[in-house]
């Protein structure tokens, strides 16, 4: 049986607290709706397979390599990715590679 590894893919995501539907709408480019009918903060996502499942406060909203957007449980998201630092760990000043191992940033990469 063959076996494979996740490719190193940087993404970006957005956490449903619930009161944040502007930003969410914002970040899904209208990709998301308001499921009011449940009145219990939850909305819908629209994902490439259709409308998703009611997503809950505290679901992540991810966008995918193909730019396309679905629920993520915080659980999985967090065995799965690692939160991209917004400064570079070693110098503290310059934005981070996200696809360098330690987070790295270009200039501490060529000048260890």
């Amino acid at each position: 049986m063959p076996r494979f590894r996740k490719r190193p893919v940087v993404i970006e995501a957005i956490l449903w607290s619930g009161d944040n539907y502007d930003e969410v709408m914002a970040f899904t480019k209208g990709n998301a709706g308001n499921f009011t009918d449940l009145r219990d903060d939850t909305i819908i996502i629209k994902t490439l397979e259709g409308d998703s499942p009611p997503v809950k406060k505290g679901t992540w909203i991810i966008k995918g390599v193909e730019g396309e957007f679905y629920p993520c449980d915080a659980r999985i998201l967090d065995k799965t990715y690692d939160r991209v630092p917004e400064k570079c760990p070693a110098c503290g000043r310059n934005k981070p590679e996200p696809t360098h191992p330690d987070f790295l940033c270009m200039t501490c990469i060529r000048n260890p």
